[in-house]
């Protein structure tokens, strides 16, 4: 899965790409971050929470970091 977003503290307007892996069974954190991710897309495509991803983002940033 490639991620690919623009960060709103960089003063570059190229996108940054984040390539992840998932492994695809018995791996609850790696579903979790799958859930996080999907959901951040689809409130970037207007499906879903009217666009905001703070809190979602917030919370993906943190599995990732290590620290649920």
């Amino acid at each position: 899965m490639c991620l690919k977003m623009q960060l709103p503290f960089t003063n570059t307007s190229r996108p940054v790409r984040l390539g992840v892996v998932l492994a695809p069974m018995d791996n609850p954190l790696g579903q979790e971050i799958n859930q996080y991710v999907c959901r951040i897309v689809r409130r970037l495509s207007g499906k879903e929470g009217g666009g905001k991803v703070d809190e979602p983002l917030a919370r993906l940033n943190r599995l990732l970091a290590g620290g649920r």
